[in-house]
Order: C-alpha cells, then sequence, then structure tokens
C-alpha cells in the first residue's frame, strides 16, 4: 500500500469579513475574478437584512491575495423547522478554473 505525503501548506484560506464597510465590501467585490454582481454588493446585504436576512460576506484567499469573496444571506427557519436556510445570489465570484479554490 503507498500513502500520499500529507500536505503541508494550505494553498487557501477562508475567512468572514465582519463589521465591513460598504466600500471596503464593495472594492473587494470589484477586485473579485469577474467583478461581482449588483446581487452581491454591500447595498443588497443591507437591505436584505430588512427583511430579516443575515449577510454572511466571507473572503477566499491565497498566499495573503484575494482570490475570490461571496455574500451568503442566511435566513432562520423558524421552530418548526429549525436551522437556517443559506443561499449566495450570484455568486460567490471565485476563481471557476481552479478546482482548489473550488
Amino acid at each position: 500500500m503507498s500513502l500520499r505525503p500529507a500536505r503541508t501548506t494550505v494553498p487557501y484560506a477562508m475567512r468572514e469579513i465582519r463589521g465591513a464597510t460598504q466600500a471596503g465590501w464593495d472594492d473587494l467585490l470589484e477586485g473579485s475574478p469577474g467583478g461581482g454582481h449588483v446581487l452581491q454588493s454591500y447595498e443588497w446585504g443591507e437591505f436584505k437584512k430588512r427583511l430579516g436576512w443575515r449577510p454572511v460576506r466571507l473572503v477566499l484567499e491565497r498566499d495573503g491575495e484575494v482570490a475570490g469573496v461571496g455574500q451568503f444571506l442566511a435566513y432562520d427557519t423558524g421552530p418548526f423547522v429549525p436551522g437556517a436556510l443559506w443561499y449566495c445570489t450570484k455568486g460567490p465570484w471565485l476563481p471557476w478554473d481552479d478546482e482548489e479554490a473550488i
């Protein structure tokens, strides 16, 4: 039996952007692969927040550089169906040709 060597480095890391500003998030979005979409914008997340959704803004990084971004919207499904519904409209914005990023 042949074992593959353990990976010593993690090529990608994901982190949540908490307390993002409008300019900060939208700059990350515009600089992402493909340039983003209005339904991934800070303004859209804040609009959905007023309707009971929670925007969760994530950044995918490689070697300290932004490789992709995604704004996920989470909605509490209530007591009858415990948990949350999550979706990422028109996103995430990733380097889709890189299997490890996906």
